[in-house]
């Protein structure tokens, strides 16, 4: 009996080493896995060519012959940015605005593989469609949209998922050429917009705190802001913000109703609070757009 005993002590022993060696063995292996970056994924947060912006050359890189068209319309588009998926209704009506009214498109793709999926899914032939690689220019995030003139320069940008009315000024821009403004973000009163050349002038001479209000995901891990989701503003505000310092809402990269939702709710909590690019980029990708 003492020998059974003995014998199931051992038994229970090295299954349960053999359990935690498995254990071990499948978090090895899933974080090799999740750290190992995809063939098919590149992140241009980290890119080391300068960002897309109005006034860069998007096609003198590739030589590309825009025609004698006056203007072109250029997408930066990802099938693995959540974004894009969400708006991509919008830019096949766009491709087919451009193409009635004989306006050159050219779709860029983070990668060779997204070529023929961009291009049924968007409906444009696969020869506009290409690799972003190629250009002397990286988009900031994605999507992007770029009116280019004869030349193939920048005339204007528009970043991220685009509410209605600004989707209204690229259809409008695809038809006659003329960029207008879009209607204004609403703010509370008393808050007022900075640039983000502003922002760093007043940083370097008084005490702020920058505040960013998207989901956690949608945060690039080398933010230096304080995340704070809209839905925590509420009991994160109070314990967490000083009455004393200026608050700055960055609202760069999301749309104008969650800028001021979050400038609202902060200024409710008796802060002074200011934003920084309202109603200039919407939801877009950064981090992991391919």
């Amino acid at each position: 009996m003492k020998l059974t005993a003995a014998v199931r002590r051992w038994s229970f022993v090295v299954c349960r080493e053999a359990v935690i060696v498995a254990c071990a063995t499948l978090v090895v292996l899933g974080i090799t896995t999740y750290m190992r970056p995809s063939p098919n994924r590149v992140d241009i947060a980290k890119s080391s060519k300068p960002r897309i912006a109005v006034g860069s050359n998007v096609l003198a890189s590739n030589r590309d012959d825009v025609g004698p068209s006056p203007r072109t319309l250029a997408i930066f588009f990802s099938i693995d940015c959540r974004y894009c998926m969400a708006s991509a209704e919008f830019h096949r009506t766009l491709v087919k605005l451009a193409q009635a009214a004989k306006v050159p498109t050219k779709v860029f793709v983070p990668t060779t593989g997204q070529i023929a999926k961009v291009s049924q899914l968007l409906e444009v032939d696969a020869g506009v469609v290409r690799e972003w690689g190629g250009l002397s220019v990286s988009p900031g995030a994605t999507p992007t949209l770029a009116a280019l003139d004869h030349n193939g320069k920048t005339t204007a940008l528009w970043v991220g998922r685009l509410p209605e009315n600004v989707e209204e000024v690229v259809r409008r821009w695809v038809v006659d050429g003329r960029v207008v403004a879009a209607a204004a973000v609403s703010l509370p009163g008393a808050v007022r917009d900075y640039s983000w050349q502003e922002y760093q002038k007043l940083r370097a001479s008084q005490k702020v705190n920058l505040i960013d209000p998207r989901e956690r995901e949608d945060v690039d891990e080398t933010s230096q802001a304080l995340v704070m989701p809209l839905d925590e503003i509420t009991f994160r505000a109070a314990s967490e913000l000083d009455r004393t310092t200026l608050q700055f809402v960055d609202c760069r990269r999301i749309p104008g109703s969650l800028c001021g939702s979050a400038a609202g709710k902060l200024v409710a909590h008796g802060l002074e609070v200011a934003t920084i690019g309202a109603g200039s980029t919407f939801q877009s990708c950064e981090k992991k757009t391919q």
